[in-house]
């Protein structure tokens, strides 16, 4: 065989394979458009080694979000690690009716409301206000 040929030859058998594609670069993230939403702190209680928080905000698509964590041994009835969390979300659409129900005017904005009149003990009239009425209340726990 030509020694030219046997180098080809050899030089397939051995060649490194070629190295695979690069990954895609990663997806670009959204964009970041205005200041983060306002929050309205609910409740915000210790007791002993007990933590009980709620807040609420609205999204930029106009929902209502109301997210609660407890920690602590309160939370045994419920769960073995000591924590218990959730959010809730109301409609933009069923937002009229809410500032309604909690007493409040057609274009009242729902946290002013919510500030005003339903933090510390007055989350507690909120939860039972919203648990009481026909608004849809979407909830996730966990």
């Amino acid at each position: 065989m030509n020694p030219l040929r046997r180098l080809i030859a050899w030089w397939i058998r051995v060649r490194p394979a070629a190295a695979p594609p690069p990954p895609p670069p990663p997806a670009p993230k959204p964009a970041v458009t205005g200041p983060p939403p306002r929050k309205v702190t609910l409740r915000a209680e210790r007791s002993g080694a007990d933590y009980r928080h709620l807040e609420a905000y609205v999204d930029p698509a106009g929902v209502l979000h109301i997210d609660g964590q407890d920690l602590g041994p309160g939370t045994s009835i419920v769960s073995d690690d000591g924590e218990y969390e959730w959010f809730e979300t109301i409609a933009a659409a069923d937002l009229p009716r809410l500032v309604a129900l909690l007493g409040g005017q057609p274009g009242d904005n729902v946290l002013d409301l919510l500030e005003r009149d339903y933090t510390g003990t007055g989350s507690y009239e909120l939860e039972k206000r919203l648990r009481e009425s026909d608004i849809p209340v979407t909830r996730h726990v966990w």
